[in-house]
């Protein structure tokens, strides 16, 4: 592969200081000629006395690919728990404090984590004309007002597509939000997506009621029989991992890890299969518990 640059973005247009809160900023990424996208790098910078933590600055977090949502996250505490998962130096990271304060919160579409060094470049995004891109966007909304003394940059980690790989049918990593109504000591959900390859499914307790243990089923193969939330998160950690363990109402509280080994080659195959997944809880539940769901498929 080709030597990886660090390139800064246009500025986002539709957030600037004083911004209020629901304000929607666009990242346009000019494509050009084409790059092998590795991860983008969101920079919020205060600039004040108390400043504001970046994973409570957003609300929604969209990457769309021609207009279309390849990965959307319903905040930005959502997209730093998926990529904290994976180890604390994947997280939101600070440099500095008060007014100095940068903080930087990534989007990783290869996976630097994995062991082997072919793994860890194989998602990048081959973003040119000949794999279909005519168009790259990232939509941030604004959670809280964008304070006065406030701004955001953006960068991307990219390298020259290499040419064996322009116009070749690519898989990708993308990232969706489910809501699953919870009732009753324990819920039986058939309404996953049955599309392509299951990643992670990391789930918040609901309101009422936490997470004590899950069940998933492909078919007629179960895939985890009744797995107690601290053996998971125990098993977890085992991995080099950092799962949640919280017990706190709306909080993660299970992260499903079907793809946790190297290489990158043992995520669940949903497409077109008939999943159930069961959830059981402490006492009768209430609200919703959320699934944030990772999953490796083509392009949509």
């Amino acid at each position: 592969m080709s030597t990886k640059r660090r390139v800064l973005l246009p500025t986002i247009t539709g957030i600037v200081p004083s911004s209020a809160i629901g304000t929607v900023g666009t990242l346009d990424i000019p494509i050009g000629s084409g790059f092998r996208l590795h991860d983008l790098q969101i920079v919020y910078i205060d600039g004040g006395g108390s400043p504001t933590d970046v994973t409570a600055m957003f609300s929604d977090i969209g990457i769309y690919r021609n207009g279309t949502p390849q990965r959307t996250f319903a905040s930005a505490s959502d997209l730093d728990h998926m990529n904290s998962l994976n180890g604390s130096q994947y997280a939101r990271q600070q440099v500095n404090t008060g007014a100095n304060m940068r903080q930087t919160l990534p989007v990783f579409m290869a996976e630097p984590w994995r062991k082997d060094k072919v793994d860890t470049d194989v998602l990048a995004w081959n973003v040119c004309a000949e794999n279909g891109w005519k168009t790259l966007q990232v939509k941030l909304k604004l959670a809280t007002a964008m304070p006065s003394t406030g701004s955001l940059v953006c960068y991307a980690w990219i390298e020259d597509v290499p040419t064996a790989l322009r116009g070749v049918a690519q898989s990708i990593k993308k990232v969706y939000t489910q809501q699953i109504p919870a009732s009753g000591l324990s819920i039986d959900v058939t309404t996953l997506d049955q599309k392509d390859a299951l990643q992670v499914i990391s789930l918040k307790h609901p309101t009422t009621g936490v997470i004590t243990k899950v069940s998933l089923k492909r078919n007629s193969d179960l895939i985890m029989d009744q797995v107690v939330r601290e053996d998971n998160y125990a098993a977890l950690i085992g991995k080099g991992m950092v799962p949640a363990n919280s017990t706190t109402a709306s909080a993660f509280g299970y992260d499903i890890v079907l793809d946790a080994d190297d290489p990158n080659n043992s995520a669940l195959y949903a497409q077109g299969q008939s999943l159930w997944l069961q959830v059981a809880f402490s006492v009768a539940a209430a609200g919703n518990v959320i699934a944030v769901i990772e999953r490796i498929g083509p392009l949509d």
